[in-house]
């Protein structure tokens, strides 16, 4: 239940009148719901009524607005909301080259990782791909090959440009 009160702070000196306002100018402020903002993070996500695309589950590419929705959340919490179409096209593009990188591994790679494991890295210049050996150690994200013939195997199949491109970004 809301009352209106008037109070005439007019026979108050006028510094406690200027307290007053000051508070009064800070309760009202307080009370506006806040818009998150987006400034200064790298990280772009839709306000709501902003358009976005997304990935459906066929690989198509669509479009849609942005309102806060359980499935607007859901695509934004998969990394599946992208602010232009052609973003959405890249990371389709580089999801390919990830599944085919490791379907690769896992149909030609031997039962079991001897004391050592090979990964692609990418030299600085964009332009090399090189095979990295590394003892038995995981490392996030990335596709790990029993020989270095099957690692190089994968590169030819799948295409170095393809590789360096989607998964390097070179």
């Amino acid at each position: 239940m809301s009352t209106t009160k008037t109070i005439d702070i007019s026979v108050l000196p006028e510094a406690e009148q200027d307290l007053i306002k000051a508070l009064f100018d800070k309760c009202c402020e307080r009370a506006k719901p806040k818009e998150k903002t987006n400034s200064g993070s790298k990280v772009w996500k839709p306000k709501y009524g902003e358009r976005y695309h997304y990935i459906d589950g066929s690989g198509s590419i669509y479009s849609a607005i942005w309102f806060n929705s359980i499935v607007d959340n859901g695509r934004w919490v998969l990394g599946n909301v992208f602010k232009t179409q052609e973003e959405a096209v890249f990371a389709r593009k580089k999801r390919k080259v990830e599944v085919e990188l490791e379907r690769y591994a896992k149909e030609h790679n031997g039962t079991e990782f001897a004391n050592r494991c090979y990964c692609i890295r990418c030299e600085e210049d964009g332009k090399r791909l090189l095979c990295d050996t590394w003892a038995t150690t995981k490392i996030q994200g990335t596709v790990m090959f029993t020989s270095k013939d099957v690692l190089v195997d994968a590169i030819e199949a799948i295409g170095r440009d393809r590789i360096i491109k989607y998964i390097f970004g070179a």
